[in-house]
């Protein structure tokens, strides 16, 4: 198996504990949700996160801080439809030089 230092890797994902039209949870609450289900399914604490990447009504500075953690790269960049692949292509360029180890990229809404 090949060394995957300096590689980048998606090791967890989820979604929310709930899925439909949900009156009674936030957009924030539907973020935390996701991305600490996310973290149990990747083995990491939501505390070893260092890079966010959002777009939406929160930004990654909010989010960041909702959760309690101070990421050393964040982005907030919304570009429609190939959101997600823009975000896993700035995921993988900050990991490549060591900028941030344990990112996560959520969508609620």
């Amino acid at each position: 198996m090949r060394e995957l230092s300096n590689t980048a890797c998606i090791v967890g994902a989820a979604e929310s504990d709930e899925m439909g039209v949900l009156p009674h949870k936030s957009q924030m609450a539907l973020h935390l949700e996701s991305i600490s289900n996310a973290c149990a399914d990747a083995g990491l604490k939501v505390s070893d996160i260092d890079g966010v990447f959002t777009a939406g009504a929160h930004s990654p500075a909010l989010i960041a801080e909702a959760l309690g953690v101070r990421p050393r790269y964040v982005d907030g960049t919304t570009v429609g439809g190939c959101l997600k692949h823009a975000h896993q292509w700035s995921a993988a360029f900050s990991s490549s030089g060591g900028t941030i180890v344990a990112q996560l990229a959520s969508r609620a809404g």
